[in-house]
């Protein structure tokens, strides 16, 4: 039905405004010194100030040098993304692929350690 398909493309369209709007707004006016917060939650009267990705909105994201500057920048906790690799090694990386960070499409599941690219 053509009408429930224009609704559906209607209500995507506007839950991102939505998104995109507040991104700005937050991004316009922000209420933190932390550039790229990820959770805000309270504690007992302090406030817990964490770091999306390491801090990627300063340095390249899940690197030491970000979760360096997370601590750096006097942030309370960092979020990182962890992935096993095809022979079951730990390994910080957010996406499945590593395509948007390196150009390989290689998916990190599918791949030996030894064999991603460094």
């Amino acid at each position: 039905d053509n009408s429930a398909m224009e609704w559906y493309w209607i209500a995507l369209i506007s839950a991102g405004g939505v998104y995109l709007l507040l991104g700005l707004i937050l991004f316009c006016f922000p209420i933190y010194k932390v550039k790229d917060p990820v959770r805000i939650e309270a504690k007992k009267d302090k406030l817990i100030i964490g770091t999306h990705r390491g801090g990627s909105w300063e340095r390249v994201e899940n690197t030491l040098p970000a979760f360096r500057n997370s601590k750096d920048i006097g942030v309370d906790l960092f979020e990182l993304d962890v992935r096993l690799t095809k022979d079951k090694q730990v390994v910080v990386h957010h996406d499945q692929s590593l395509i948007r960070l390196t150009g390989q499409d290689i998916d990190v599941e599918d791949t030996n350690y030894e064999d991603l690219p460094t």
